[in-house]
């Protein structure tokens, strides 16, 4: 539930999607259920730390996010359309996503700021098919690390986080009211 509540909050409204980290893929055809199950028993008593926000440019805009750091990643991660180095990667979730680079760095500079760190055993490995993917015609999806909370996480952020998350999302939306129409949040 932080999550959704965390990511509801600075954008104003529910996400579609659950928060979730993506791992491999795309697939041009569906992975064997037997790689599934191996990847899986690889996740048994690995936990992973959410913690410290990063920002990237997407295609619509910036997505702002929180690193997302397991010992598995190593030994499970595949994304062929990935072309940066091994140092290079950042799995993460991410939190928020807008046309703006000024709302983008006002979100981060907000979650560096609230001192957030999650440490879970929350998530479990599934095949995504993101819209992105559907548009691009790849129906075999992607392997997402799926978000759902378990009660023994343990989650740290500043008192007073979700009042100051709700005064900021007011703020930037706003600010996105008053950028032209293609620029508006995503």
């Amino acid at each position: 539930m932080f999550l959704d509540d965390l990511r509801r909050t600075l954008s104003g409204k529910p996400k579609s999607d659950a928060p979730h980290i993506t791992v491999r893929g795309p697939y041009s055809v569906k992975p064997e259920s037997t790689s599934l199950e191996n990847w899986k028993s690889g996740l048994t008593g690995n936990g992973v730390l959410l913690i410290d926000s990063g920002v990237f440019k997407t295609p619509k805009g910036y997505a702002v996010f929180l690193h997302a750091k397991s010992k598995i990643f190593d030994d499970i991660w595949w994304k062929p359309d990935y072309r940066g180095t091994k140092s290079s990667r950042k799995p993460h979730v991410t939190i928020f996503e807008t046309a703006s680079s000024h709302c983008a760095e006002l979100v981060q500079n907000f979650l560096n700021s609230e001192q957030i760190s999650v440490f879970t055993y929350a998530f479990a490995l599934t095949v995504y098919t993101s819209k992105q993917h559907e548009l691009l015609g790849d129906n075999n999806g992607v392997l997402d690390l799926s978000y759902s909370p378990l009660p023994q996480e343990r989650i740290h952020f500043k008192e007073g986080m979700f009042e100051r998350g709700s005064r900021l999302y007011e703020y930037i939306a706003e600010q996105e009211h008053n950028l032209p129409h293609q620029l508006r949040l995503l």
